[in-house]
């Protein structure tokens, strides 16, 4: 009874989850689904992963560029490309990939990069601010 019973809760989950690609990603077009994930195509061409918790809520999403991909979280949080001129206005110069997730502490941020003389500098950047939250720099 039971894995019945959690079969028809992840059939169900699974089937809405491509109702959403506009939600999140305009003009998009999901081209792969799995049980909890979505990869749809951006009216650019770029693919944007979406994964979903188990009762269907938004978990994170990734993408390869930065600059180009098309996300917006909606509830109040900046799209990435409203992160991107934030940042830009700032002086940074973004590129590759990014991912948006939320942290038990800060809440939803996104991680962005950028290259300085040949090293990597990540940020988590407050999704409902566009303040950066924190800066790593790899070695």
């Amino acid at each position: 009874m039971k894995s019945a019973v959690l079969i028809i809760i992840t059939f169900l989950a699974s089937i809405s989850y491509a109702d959403r690609e506009n939600q999140y990603v305009p003009g998009g077009q999901v081209v792969q689904q799995k049980s909890d994930e979505i990869v749809v195509k951006d009216p650019k061409g770029n693919l944007i992963e979406i994964e979903f918790t188990i009762s269907g809520t938004l978990e994170e999403a990734s993408g390869n560029s930065v600059t180009e991909d098309t996300f917006e979280p909606g509830e109040g949080m900046l799209s990435l490309s409203e992160i991107v001129s934030k940042l830009k206005a700032g002086g940074k110069s973004l590129s590759g990939e990014w991912s948006y997730e939320h942290g038990f502490v800060s809440g939803w941020y996104y991680e962005v990069q950028e290259f300085v003389n040949g090293r990597e500098i990540e940020y988590l950047v407050s999704a409902k601010t566009g303040e950066i939250i924190s800066t790593q720099q790899d070695d």
